[in-house]
This record gives C-alpha cells, structure tokens and sequence, in this order.
C-alpha cells in the first residue's frame, strides 16, 4: 500500500463514507489510490445491480413538491405563534 498524508486520507476518506453507492462498488483501498477515478465515472456503472436510478422528471417534481410541503409544515410547527402582549389590542379593521 502507498503511503499517504493524513489530509489526503482524512479528506477523501469523507468523501467515501458520504457515498453509500460508491462504499457497496469499490472498496476503500481501490478508491484511494486513485479516486479521481471513481469521482468522474458514470453513476450507473458504479452502481450495483438493482441500485436505484435517477428519478424521471415527473418523479423528481412529485418529491420537490413533497420536500417542499414538509418544509413549510415544518416552519408552521416551530415558528413561534405571534400575540401581541395583553395591555397593546389587535388592530381595528378598516372596512
């Protein structure tokens, strides 16, 4: 095995473990050698048989919209509910 810096292990060895498809494809040692390599190969040929694939655009829209609606919900849940202190009133309505 080469011998490498720390800041090289230390750097790419996270960005090996943030990458589960690319964890169950290479093994550690083959991806440090040279991981330019795997970095800029086609996700489909790094990928396992029965690895899921890219979602087609009408997927894609559907888990925005999704991501989309539990962020809002989220924001609902913890955004702290405005009252106006009790000794100032609500505002009139101006009809």
């Amino acid at each position: 095995m080469a011998n490498y810096t720390n800041e090289h292990l230390e750097f790419w060895g996270e960005v090996y473990r943030a990458d589960p498809v690319l964890q169950r494809a290479v093994p550690f040692d083959r991806f440090i050698a040279d991981p330019w390599k795997y970095m800029h190969a086609p996700r489909d040929a790094a990928a396992p048989q029965g690895e899921h694939r890219p979602l087609l655009p009408r997927q894609l829209a559907a888990a925005n919209k999704a991501a989309r609606q539990d962020a809002e919900r989220y924001i609902q849940r913890s955004a702290p509910r405005y009252a106006p202190p009790r000794h100032i009133s609500a505002p009139a309505t101006v009809h």
